[in-house]
């Protein structure tokens, strides 16, 4: 979704790495940030698209699928309409689900499948990662927050739901997290 701590340095990738496919959610924001990424995907000769429930992809050996937002979703909060991702490699699958809050959960719980990480939503919130939505995907790590944010995130009642589910690695204390898969293994490393 289009607010800067998102894409914020998605220009200098683009600029950097160059892409082929551009896949963003159908909202648009009259940031310098926002611009900045448009003119970056516009030179690099990306093709665009909207991204939409259903949507697969491949990369290598992974498979990609959005579950949100669906056609025709809108909205004027652009936490709602974040790109939601599950990706699979082998026997282990990431849920990806940016800012996206309770409300945009309740619309793909349908769809979550049990996954073996959770990136936690809008930074851990309490608006996201509900117990509902904790039960259907049954993750084994849940990655969340950085540090000194201005909101306390994450929220004290969102790690109480996290803890009794699963393993929570937090970026505001172990820097930044890395899953390997090798052989067949999972492998988790952190910066500090």
């Amino acid at each position: 979704h289009p607010h800067a701590d998102h894409i914020g340095s998605m220009a200098a990738v683009v600029d950097t790495f160059g892409c082929e496919n551009f896949i963003m959610p159908e909202m648009v924001s009259y940031t310098q940030t926002f611009e900045n990424m448009l003119s970056s995907v516009e030179q690099a000769g990306c093709q665009t698209a909207y991204g939409v429930a259903g949507d697969t992809f491949t990369l290598g050996d992974a498979q990609l699928k959005l579950l949100w937002p669906t056609e025709g979703f809108d909205t004027s909060d652009p936490n709602e309409i974040s790109l939601v991702l599950q990706v699979t490699y082998g026997e282990y699958s990431f849920l990806l689900t940016g800012d996206a809050g309770k409300d945009a959960e309740e619309g793909f719980l349908s769809q979550v499948q049990p996954v073996t990480v959770l990136k936690a939503g809008h930074h851990g919130s309490d608006t996201s990662s509900t117990e509902a939505f904790l039960q259907k995907d049954q993750p084994e790590y849940v990655v969340s927050v950085g540090a000194g944010n201005s909101y306390g995130h994450p929220s004290p009642a969102m790690l109480e739901r996290l803890d009794e589910n699963c393993q929570v690695l937090r970026t505001d204390e172990k820097g930044s997290i890395v899953f390997t898969v090798k052989e067949g293994e999972l492998h988790v490393s952190t910066a500090r």
